[in-house]
């Protein structure tokens, strides 16, 4: 789903001002991101992963979850953002990619965020090449934002 037809699906649902969404929030490199709360599965805590040979540099590898293989994607890498080293808070947020679990290894979670459809924005418009493809729209919380991530497009392209 495109950025617009993100947004336009948020406020073609609102019936009126304060219609609100949740989202999970998370850090990475000290910004804030966050994936509507309807596509998370679990939080877990992070483990020990199996590399996958021939894979995107961005997949760091499969888990094993109570049975099931779940790929991991390192969100950051992804995103070309700096390195950095996960610590004790970070973990992997289980999302529902097309009826598939996929881990996203985060820097940590921070909250479920309620935001007003009204307060969320398209992105600009920046070269399709660049990161700011795999952001579906801009969340204002307070003064805060949060860079509302497009799963599908971050997992396929």
């Amino acid at each position: 789903m495109s950025s617009q037809s993100f947004v336009q699906s948020l406020t073609s649902k609102s019936t009126s001002s304060g219609d609100r969404r949740q989202f999970l929030s998370f850090s990475l490199a000290d910004q804030a991101f966050a994936v509507p709360i309807e596509e998370v599965r679990e939080i877990t805590g992070i483990q020990r992963f199996t590399p996958v040979p021939d894979v995107k540099e961005f997949v760091r590898g499969v888990i094993n979850l109570r049975g099931a293989i779940i790929p991991i994607l390192d969100i950051r890498m992804r995103l070309g953002l700096p390195e950095g080293s996960y610590g004790h808070r970070s973990c992997i947020v289980v999302v529902d990619l097309d009826g598939d679990p996929v881990g996203l290894l985060v820097d940590s979670v921070q909250e479920v965020a309620n935001i007003d459809a009204d307060s969320i924005e398209n992105p600009p418009k920046f070269d399709t090449s660049s990161s700011a493809q795999f952001i579906q729209g801009i969340g204002k919380v307070s003064d805060e934002i949060r860079f509302i991530l497009d799963i599908s497009s971050i997992a396929r392209h």
